[in-house]
């Protein structure tokens, strides 16, 4: 019985690991609900020993490991389906490469242990294999594709096709092996370019929404300064006109410096212009705008004018939202967020800080962890921005530091972050 019931088990983390790379989750994510695998598995061991019907325990095994993957990751019906359909086909192509080099191993076959020697060499190769998948998402690449799950619905029939002929007539089944194992590389190889050029897609199609959105709030901009303009040809003739109103030197300084000031107070359009990421200038731009409409001040400085980094423009505006969101939601009227720019080897530096109150080590610690918030009486949406902020910088292999810094008698709380 435990010949039946240790494969069943290794067979149900092999689709949990695979299946929490192909969504791009951290095992430990779905870790304590883990637990259905055991009535799951003892399910799966009922059928077999109690059935010789090859097709027949081959259907009820696919829907239970179905089942298991409704449950655990909590998808929808059709989500589901899908997702197990890639990782059928993944399974059947690991495992099936794995018989061929097996089988030329002397009474390797006819061992009683073999079943579990497979399960745990692809739990192994699963592992390694999910490391390089997990960057891709995969199952975000065809969530909203038909003809993508069509064809990992074709995947998985034909996957079944081949295991169920193995457990039907295993002579046969060796006897062409080889064409087999050659044509699910094959397949492999085709539908890896057919992922990689719908994430190709998916990347352009992320960059042309971020260009349609923020590309038009540059024109807005270039009238901002066009403004401003105007409002200096003002300000050069009334400093000319200091001279003839001021009576002696000191006053003269005095009004001129105090004029200079008034004049340089606030935020520099023109240096957004001039940034070469024209994306990243139009949402710092209408960020800066949405902080005046709420009566809050975003002061944004920029150390480079050339930001450079392996950083999409859509992934990068998606960072900096999520931080100068949160920073606006934690300040009062009149408070002002510190955002400073910088771009060294490639990389970019963001550094943003906003008046909180001292954080500390625990809290700083948990604040990226899903769903934890110290928002009071907050809905499901937030505990999610610092957490997406997190996966997005770790796939970019990035790190974030939070710290406590005290500023004119107040305490601001301060990312920084290298991209």
């Amino acid at each position: 019985m435990l010949q039946i019931i240790i494969p069943d088990f290794l067979e149900l983390v092999i689709i949990y690991i695979v299946v929490s790379f192909l969504l791009g989750l951290s095992l430990k994510d779905s870790v304590k609900r883990t637990y259905l695998m055991i009535p799951f598995c003892g399910a799966s061991s009922f059928i077999e020993s109690n059935s010789s019907f090859h097709l027949f325990i081959a259907f009820c095994l696919c829907l239970i490991e179905l089942l298991f993957i409704l449950f655990l990751f909590k998808k929808s019906i059709v989500d589901s389906i899908v997702i197990y359909s890639l990782c059928y086909f993944i399974v059947t192509v690991i495992q099936t490469i794995l018989i061929f080099f097996i089988s030329h191993v002397p009474n390797l076959l006819t061992n009683p242990y073999l079943p579990i020697l497979e399960n745990l060499l692809t739990i192994t190769i699963s592992f390694i294999l999910g490391l390089f998948l997990k960057k891709y998402k995969c199952y975000s690449l065809i969530e909203n594709n038909f003809t993508l799950k069509a064809l990992s619905a074709s995947l998985f029939s034909i996957s079944f096709f081949i295991n169920c002929f193995y457990k039907m007539d295993i002579q046969a089944y060796f006897g062409i092996l080889i064409y087999i194992v050659s044509a699910l590389i094959v397949l492999s190889l085709i539908n890896w370019e057919v992922f990689s050029n719908q994430k190709r897609l998916a990347e352009k199609e992320k960059e042309l929404h971020a260009y349609e959105t923020y590309l038009p709030i540059i024109n807005e901009l270039i009238d901002q300064v066009r403004i401003r303009q105007h409002q200096y040809d003002n300000h050069i003739q009334a400093i000319r006109m200091l001279p003839v109103t001021c009576t002696d030197y000191d006053a003269l300084v005095s009004k001129l410096a105090e004029y200079s000031d008034y004049i340089a107070d606030g935020f520099s359009d023109t240096t957004l212009l001039k940034m070469n990421n024209k994306v990243l200038a139009g949402f710092l731009f209408s960020k800066y705008c949405e902080a005046i409409h709420k009566n809050r001040n975003l002061q944004i400085q920029l150390k480079k004018i050339d930001i450079q980094t392996s950083v999409p423009e859509h992934d990068l505006v998606t960072i900096l939202g999520i931080l100068i969101d949160n920073a606006l939601e934690a300040i009062e009227e009149n408070d002002v967020i510190f955002l400073v720019l910088n771009s060294q080897d490639n990389r970019c530096q963001i550094r943003i800080s906003n008046k909180c109150q001292i954080l500390n080590e625990t809290i700083q610690n948990n604040m990226f962890n899903k769903g934890y918030t110290t928002k009071p009486n907050s809905d499901k949406k937030h505990g999610l921005g610092l957490y997406n902020l997190k996966k997005l910088v770790d796939e970019y292999h990035g790190k974030i530091i939070v710290s406590n810094e005290a500023l004119d008698e107040a305490n601001y709380l301060v990312f920084e972050i290298d991209v």
